[in-house]
């Protein structure tokens, strides 16, 4: 997703990595992502042209982006309900996610390393290493289920940016946004005399 200058179109580009918006914290409520109580102003919509196609489903993907994960995370578990094996590593998975987290936080508090097999570890050690297995196992016991949950999702999740009409936040709003996000995970704070302005292209 690209944000640009609205005023002086040579200043240089932002790019922002959608992902990172994904967070319980930008969950939107059902109402809101499905259009429930719409009706009047039509929740569903062709878009009359490709530049009001490109801008909504720019928006749409910023702003339901932790919606769609959880999409995505519905028919992952429906696929997975026909491959057991499949389920099993998903729930271990899931469960050592939990426990790594319990050791980042224990971690923090003590400030020293956790040993494994005596060995110091980081959480960032911890965590690639258990992101590399889940892969693999993934692949291996449920390459196929992981293929069905990711193509349904997607045309799920990209029909409705394409088509919800729904009232999203402004540019400077959506821009705030991102700007929260960035200073939350970065634990910077965003310049207040900072007098750019910005459109979705």
């Amino acid at each position: 997703m690209l944000y640009e200058d609205n005023h002086n179109l040579s200043e240089p580009t932002v790019e922002i990595n959608p992902l990172s918006l994904i967070a319980y914290d930008n969950i939107r409520d059902l109402q809101t992502f499905v259009g429930l109580g719409d009706l009047l102003s039509r929740p569903y919509t062709l878009p009359n042209s490709s530049g009001e196609l490109s801008r909504r489903f720019q928006r749409n993907v910023l702003y339901f982006i932790a919606n769609y994960a959880m999409v995505f995370d519905f028919f992952l578990f429906v696929h997975s309900l026909t491959a057991p094996i499949f389920l099993c590593i998903l729930m271990l998975s899931t469960a050592a996610w939990f426990y790594m987290d319990k050791l980042a936080s224990e971690e923090a508090q003590r400030q020293s390393p956790t040993y494994i097999f005596g060995i110091p570890t980081t959480t960032e050690q911890r965590s690639t290493i258990l992101i590399i297995s889940s892969f693999i196992l993934s692949i291996i016991y449920g390459g196929s289920v992981l293929l069905y949950a990711l193509s349904s999702s997607l045309f799920v999740c990209g029909a409705h940016a394409c088509l919800r009409n729904a009232k999203l936040p402004t540019d400077e709003e959506m821009i705030h946004l991102l700007h929260t996000r960035s200073s939350n995970e970065g634990n910077t704070q965003p310049n207040p005399n900072d007098q750019q302005s910005y459109m979705v292209v």
